[in-house]
């Protein structure tokens, strides 16, 4: 390959096309070349041809699953004795927001301001969410916030990309093997999750209780249908998410 070559000779290459042809992609495939000029340098490009990877991305990919499973056990350490034990207006309201907040990112709600999500850290996020809640509930609530002040710039995070997989991250992890009690606790904020973004109708303490209720049949299920991936412990609970 010549040096000093053109930016659009590049990605020509890239593409196993002419030049020429590049040009007129940029009309017909539009949004194709727009992605590979927008994430992908032509240095990049050029790593990736010499290499089969690029260096930088490599990195990036490492540091991203070192985050993911360091604040996955942080996650699991903070529950560790069980959100069910917790008291019942701290689980509503701890489901309430994150139905909220998963809203906020992937629906452009109106009750966060995304900027928000990236600004503010995770204890501030939840501390500020009152919706709903009476100066009295708050008070039972408020005791219980305590245990996110630990909660880091990663958490917040990790928290962002749980949602995006309705949790269930927190059960099928690719590097990360959760325990059994573990597991029993991914499960309970999965159904919370579920039952609180789906089930706007009802009022919070019958939401509790539905999610209650399902976690109960996923208990009473037969030890090797429990280690089974979420989507199809899901499945034996009647619950589709596909």
């Amino acid at each position: 390959m010549k040096k000093n070559l053109k930016n659009s000779e590049i990605y020509a290459s890239f593409c196993d096309i002419s030049e020429p042809t590049w040009f007129r992609w940029k009309k017909k495939h539009q949004k194709l070349t727009e992605l590979l000029e927008k994430y992908f340098t032509p240095e990049d490009i050029l790593e990736f041809q010499r290499k089969n990877e690029i260096d930088k991305l490599e990195k990036a990919y490492f540091i991203l699953d070192e985050i993911l499973e360091s604040s996955l056990y942080d996650y699991f350490q903070m529950f560790h004795n069980g959100l069910k034990q917790f008291d019942e207006l701290f689980i509503i309201y701890y489901f309430s927001f994150l139905a909220e907040l998963k809203s906020a990112i992937f629906e452009k709600s109106t009750i966060f301001e995304i900027k928000d999500f990236f600004i503010l850290d995770i204890f501030q996020l939840i501390s500020s969410f009152s919706t709903s809640f009476s100066i009295i509930d708050m008070n039972r609530i408020n005791r219980h916030i305590l245990i996110f002040k630990e909660w880091d710039r990663n958490m917040l995070f990790f928290i962002h990309h749980s949602l995006s997989s309705n949790l269930f991250n927190l059960h099928d992890h690719k590097f990360y093997s959760p325990s059994m009690s573990e597991r029993k606790e991914a499960v309970y904020h999965i159904l919370g999750l579920y039952v609180f973004t789906n089930n706007t109708e009802l009022e919070p303490d019958r939401k509790l209780k539905k999610l209650n209720s399902l976690y109960t049949t996923y208990e009473s299920l037969p030890t090797q249908d429990r280690l089974r991936k979420i989507d199809e412990i899901l499945n034996k609970l009647g619950i589709n998410l596909s």
